[in-house]
């Protein structure tokens, strides 16, 4: 079986199309390969992600809280990168992108939304970065130490 991979960013129409698609096959569907043979024009990995991320009618697209920025920014400080699981914990009402792009932007615009003025510890500094002593010359291998702790599930108190 062929499968074609699109470069091409998703249009209007075809949004449309993949909306009027997953509602006739249901909500819950995992026939993507059935959705992307209706469209002809993506493939089932695209159509999943697309509808997973952006098109689901569950997906919470309102404003953020206060109390869930303080809860982001937390996480994303516990779980660097894994804006997966974090989603998750926001009972998968934001979605991963949502998590990382929300994050993005309270890093680069903190006064926005916390109201406060001047620097802050979010604030990224301008410049060229600056090698500090633990990052390894160049031509040297960076070492990975093992995890010696067993991770734990940490409650952070943000029940909504």
């Amino acid at each position: 079986m062929k499968f074609r991979i699109s470069n091409q960013p998703w249009t209007v129409v075809e949004d449309q199309d993949l909306i009027e698609v997953v509602e006739r096959y249901g909500y819950g569907t995992h026939r993507w390969e059935a959705v992307a043979r209706f469209l002809g024009t993506r493939t089932r990995k695209e159509c999943q992600s697309l509808w997973a991320e952006w098109l689901d009618p569950q997906i919470r697209r309102d404003e953020w809280s206060e109390m869930e920025n303080t809860k982001l920014r937390e996480l994303s400080r516990i779980m660097p990168a894994q804006w997966q699981t974090i989603s998750q914990i926001f009972n998968s009402s934001r979605t991963a992108m949502a998590c990382q792009l929300r994050h993005a932007f309270i890093l680069e615009n903190p006064q926005r939304i916390s109201g406060q003025e001047g620097p802050s510890s979010f604030t990224k500094k301008a410049g060229p970065s600056q090698r500090t002593n633990n990052q390894p010359k160049s031509g040297e291998k960076k070492l990975f130490l093992k995890r010696s702790t067993p991770r734990i599930k940490i409650d952070l108190g943000f029940d909504e």
